[in-house]
């Protein structure tokens, strides 16, 4: 009788990580803003890249600061919810991805004064060639953004 249960519990694992994996979406791509359907209210994003490879990501954006000034940020974590570390603009922070159905949470903590904790929920749309980004500041004020996204040529080829 344990054998049998044996065999339920690995096929019970089995299919939930397959359940896991069909949730996994893959946001890899250049991202280039769609100013004209996007509804910036602070920082001016201009570029998203993402490389995922397995349950690592590497996320490059490129924006424009409070000051006008030309930024790039960067970090690399896994996606599963614990906290990487990463240097936004100078500013030692904290980032934790996990997935939320097909989105793409990603939750910035102990952040610059200007956006203390930031959540980005980011979802493909029309085949994977859209990036949809819904982009809260939690803290130090409540400020919400609406950016789309579409998918360019990689940088590696252009």
């Amino acid at each position: 009788m344990s054998g049998n249960i044996m065999v339920k519990s690995l096929a019970f694992a089995l299919l939930a990580s397959l359940s896991g994996a069909a949730d996994t979406v893959d946001f890899t791509g250049h991202w280039q803003l769609d100013a004209a359907n996007s509804q910036s209210a602070f920082e001016r994003t201009q570029s998203i890249e993402i490389v995922q490879s397995g349950n690592d990501v590497t996320f490059t954006r490129v924006f424009q600061d409070h000051d006008g000034k030309q930024v790039t940020a960067k970090f690399i974590c896994s996606v599963n919810g614990k906290d990487c570390e990463f240097t936004d603009n100078g500013h030692k922070a904290k980032i934790s991805l996990w997935y939320n159905g097909p989105e793409l949470v990603v939750l910035k903590t102990d952040g610059d004064k200007h956006d203390t904790t930031v959540e980005w929920h980011l979802k493909l749309t029309d085949g994977g060639k859209t990036l949809n980004v819904n982009r809260e500041i939690m803290e130090p004020s409540e400020q919400t953004e609406k950016l789309v996204f579409t998918k360019a040529e990689s940088v590696a080829s252009r």
